[in-house]
């Protein structure tokens, strides 16, 4: 290319009466007669035109013989008559099944109908877009989910559903039905000439018991809907606490930052920065709320921490009432725990350097904290009306009917948290109780109406015996850490000692039971493994197990015939495996039918498999 441009160059320089070439630009386009723009414009087009006349060395590829296309084409339309609705056109989308994506794979396999055909040539014959095609074909892609989840089972008992000729004409049809359920929807519809709509074919499906629907998000537990409302400033408080943790010349510095904030204005009024969270660094942020605000509210929900609802709290926000939040529920707190995920998101690293003193870290944090709460509590608010949330608090004063109405909503929400308290005390082994209030009070651990005794009670009794002597042992080493809160620490002992008694118990039993379920489940699948040996070319044997593998319905399966298939794998020559295995990885990877996990799993034990063929 390069030699033919200089001869053309050098023909035309003889043709402008000269046999050198100017040194300058300027000198070459003043030579030609032409302008400066014009000439660097054509220069970009000539470069571009010379680029499409190279191609690299070697034949041009052949022509598709016409009898290959026909046979393609004849396999396609033979595949498609025996799989209805494996391929559908719904407006300017196509979807195709794993079976159809499976066969278009092994058209175009080593060895396959269609190996011969360019792929341009390939998706003609066979209907797929070239996009679409060059997709299946590329390295495996397992980002992709399948759209539908259509699951078989044919366990139930469709005897009674099969008496109506029409529902039995839908029962028949679907097993023989490859592509999606919409698409089955509208066969029916058209083809058919039954009139029925999508919710019903799906309800004859489900009791029939061939098509099962997806999962649905179950709602929150009536129990824990409308823990706070907003209703006017000073009407409902939250407390809360978290973990933060500073960081000055290299040492961490860890404090709980206990907050109190209004439901109906959004305001942090209150924040106390302690060592730990209890009963002294709450009082010390509500005290500070109301400072801010200039009144209590009417009532204050706190989680179910023991420190948070001692005697010495109900005494101190009088006449606030307390309420105990939902247990397990972070939503019963959204708007605090919503404002510290935002400090969490915006606040920089809490990282100085200086003096290493511990209360120069609290004040510091303290500091960083107040004015972060300033300014939040100073921005405008669409929900308020333009307002701040200062502004609003300040602004907003409630009618003799709204606070009449809080009253009753904070009764009723106190209410709640009593029956609920004593349900689970009901609940609960009497003697566990015991066990633990005495345990406690030995330990002079604050229990308010046994509400950490009744907390704890659900534990198994081994773990509550084993936690009390092992916290009653450390302390007595005095091997406690010194910041630990005794109530929490016990609880976490118990909770961990359980734990680790029903995961043993757990174990073994389910050890033995899957002993059992092995000697069950295998005699069916070593006698389809043999079935299928006897009727499987050794090597078309890897790609049948493959796809019974991404096929099966039970983990159980899905790993015998994997392994089985990494075996079948193994045994091949190097070479034929190399080939086999690029094949298999494009018809897992388009297989959107099995799960990402699975499809991650079968590819990682061909590619073992695979280097155990090469070794």
């Amino acid at each position: 290319m390069i030699a033919a441009q200089l001869l053309l160059a050098q023909r035309t320089l003889r043709r402008l009466g000269t046999d050198q070439l100017p040194s300058t630009n300027s000198a070459i386009i003043a030579l030609a007669g032409a302008g400066k723009s014009q000439a660097y414009a054509m220069l970009t087009r000539l470069e571009s035109a010379c680029n499409t006349l190279e191609r690299p060395p070697g034949p041009l590829p052949n022509e598709a013989q016409p009898d290959t296309i026909m046979v393609v084409l004849a396999a396609v339309r033979d595949f498609l008559l025996k799989h209805p609705g494996a391929a559908a056109e719904r407006g300017s989308r196509h979807r195709y099944s794993d079976t159809f994506r499976r066969f278009v794979l092994g058209l175009l396999a080593p060895g396959g109908r269609a190996a011969g055909l360019t792929v341009e040539q390939a998706a003609e014959a066979i209907g797929v877009p070239l996009g679409s095609l060059k997709g299946w074909l590329r390295s495996p892609q397992l980002g992709d989910e399948p759209d539908t989840a259509d699951v078989a089972d044919d366990e139930q008992d469709d005897g009674e559903l099969t008496s109506h000729p029409e529902i039995a004409t839908i029962i028949a049809e679907y097993p023989q039905w490859h592509g999606d359920f919409s698409s089955f929807c509208d066969h029916l519809r058209v083809q058919l000439r039954l009139c029925y709509g999508r919710t019903f074919i799906a309800s004859v499906l489900q009791a029939a018991g061939l098509r099962r629907p997806g999962r649905r998000k179950q709602p929150a537990p009536p129990w824990s809907a409308e823990t706070f409302r907003c209703l006017f400033p000073g009407a409902q408080w939250l407390g809360d606490g978290t973990t933060l943790a500073i960081v000055i010349e290299g040492r961490r510095f860890v404090f709980c930052a206990e907050a109190v904030a209004d439901v109906d204005s959004n305001a942090l009024v209150g924040i106390e920065i302690a060592d730990v969270e209890n009963e002294k660094a709450l009082l010390a942020a509500f005290d500070a709320g109301v400072t801010t605000t200039g009144e209590h509210p009417l009532g204050l929900t706190l989680d179910n921490k023991p420190c948070n609802h001692t005697a010495g709290v109900h005494d101190s926000v009088k006449p606030t009432k307390v309420i105990p939040a939902t247990p397990g529920r972070g939503q019963a707190k959204a708007p605090l725990e919503g404002a510290f995920g935002l400090f969490a998101q915006t606040a920089p690293p809490l990282i100085l350097e200086g003096q290493s003193w511990r209360e120069l870290a609290r004040s510091v944090l303290a500091l960083v904290l107040t004015t972060w709460a300033w300014a939040r509590n100073g921005k405008p608010r669409r929900r308020l009306g333009a307002k701040s949330p200062a502004d609003y608090y300040r602004s907003r004063k409630p009618t003799e009917d709204e606070t009449q109405t809080a009253r009753e909503w904070i009764a009723e929400l106190r209410r709640r948290a009593e029956l609920a308290r004593r349900t689970r005390q009901r609940r609960a082994d009497p003697a566990r109780i015991t066990i633990l209030a005495e345990a406690l009070e030995r330990l002079d651990i604050a229990d308010t109406e046994n509400r950490l005794a009744i907390a704890l009670a659900r534990y198994s009794t081994e773990a509550i015996l084993r936690a009390i002597a092992v916290f009653e042992t450390k302390r007595k080493l005095d091997t406690l850490p010194q910041q630990a809160d005794p109530a929490r620490y016990l609880g976490g002992i118990i909770r961990n000692i359980d734990a680790k008694l029903e995961i043993e118990a757990t174990a073994e039993r389910l050890l033995d039971l899957r002993r059992r379920h092995r000697q069950l489940s295998l005699r069916p699948l070593e006698r389809e493994l043999e079935n299928l040996r006897a009727t499987t070319l050794v090597g078309e044997l890897p790609e049948a197990l493959v796809t019974r593998a991404l096929d099966a319905k039970r983990d159980l399966d899905f790993r015998f015939y994997a392994g089985v298939a990494c075996d079948a794998l193994e045994r091949l020559p190097a070479t034929k495996g190399e080939l086999l295995f690029k094949h298999l990885s494009r018809l897992v990877a388009s297989t959107f039918s099995a799960t990402k996990q699975r499809r991650h799993d079968i590819l990682a034990r061909l590619s073992r498999a695979l280097i155990a063929c090469a070794a």
